[in-house]
């Protein structure tokens, strides 16, 4: 579930996040496609100036997470149960801008 469709500034960015948008298909295609990370592979990769977007998670197994997705790095982080779990997406990056579908469809 997606409550808010727009991307954000990452905290303590300024970047203009205008145009960046998160959506089922590229929520589907980052998942598919990550592999799980550590932190510290997390933080080497993070870019100050980044966009990121938000999305409620619903597994089959009946529970639930949070996953942000980094639109600069192809970097995403689950909450859930308490827990974070960092992702990377080789192919993700950029996954917020516009016609992110039709490249990755490609």
């Amino acid at each position: 579930m997606i409550h808010t469709a727009g991307a954000q500034p990452a905290y303590g960015s300024d970047a203009d996040c205008s145009g960046r948008v998160i959506d089922t298909a590229r929520v589907r295609h980052f998942w598919n496609r990550a592999q799980e990370g550590t932190a510290d592979e997390y933080r080497r990769g993070l870019d100050l100036q980044d966009c990121e977007a938000q999305a409620e998670i619903h597994f089959r197994s009946e529970s639930e997470g949070r996953l942000s997705l980094d639109d600069a790095t192809g970097w995403g982080v689950l909450e859930q149960n308490g827990r974070t779990r960092y992702f990377f997406c080789a192919s993700c990056e950029g996954i917020l801008g516009r016609g992110f579908p039709a490249r990755a469809a490609k």
